[in-house]
């Protein structure tokens, strides 16, 4: 019977690579609900995407580059060096005071996930042995529950919690009033008026 992937020989790694995979659900989840507000303070509507493109294709630059130093060195280091360069992304796009600043912020931030992914996955599948290799990429599956059940909650702006319509908003279209306008229900005719048209 193969050991638990938390028993005390395998703990420490299992502990990591589960949080490793928790921040990137973290940011995953939590960077697509707050982004329209993000976007409408400031100033960044005309170029939105491109805060998803960033951070996307910074994160291939990062995967092939922690693929090659894990290869090289191991994936101690360069999983060391990925937590790094993703916190420095998220402290700099956390103090953005500009459009600019936030997708240098993003860029930095898919340069950690990229080699983060590659580091976790290449820990575990080193360090196991294939049952529990299998089983640890069920935990690893499992640690996406928790950000997608709070991660939400979390980032949800103060005015009413409906951050998918800040974009539509930050465009000076408001949603409800605008369906209210476009349905106009018609009157009933009733009593006198009702008696006159079938006169």
């Amino acid at each position: 019977m193969p050991d638990s992937v938390f028993a005390p020989r395998y703990r420490a790694l299992s502990i990591g690579v589960l949080m490793g995979v928790t921040i990137v659900a973290f940011q995953a989840l939590g960077i697509g609900t707050a982004m329209p507000a993000i976007a409408r303070d400031l100033g960044g509507l005309g170029l939105y995407g491109w805060s998803f493109s960033a951070f996307m294709l910074a994160s291939i630059v990062g995967t092939v580059a922690a693929g090659r130093a894990a290869d090289a060195t191991g994936p101690a280091r360069p999983y060391i060096a990925a937590v790094a360069i993703f916190a420095g992304g998220s402290v700099l796009g956390a103090l953005a005071t500009s459009w600019a600043m936030l997708l240098a912020g993003r860029a930095v931030q898919g340069l950690g996930v990229g080699a983060l992914t590659v580091d976790v996955n290449v820990s575990a599948s080193r360090a196991y042995p294939t049952v529990m290799y299998a089983r640890m990429l069920a935990f690893m599956s499992t640690a996406w529950v928790l950000p997608s059940l709070t991660g939400h909650p979390l980032v949800l702006p103060a005015d009413g919690g409906r951050a998918p319509g800040s974009l539509a908003r930050a465009e000076g279209h408001d949603e409800t009033s605008a369906s209210r306008r476009s349905v106009e229900v018609p009157r009933v005719a009733t009593g006198s008026c009702a008696s006159e048209r079938h006169q």
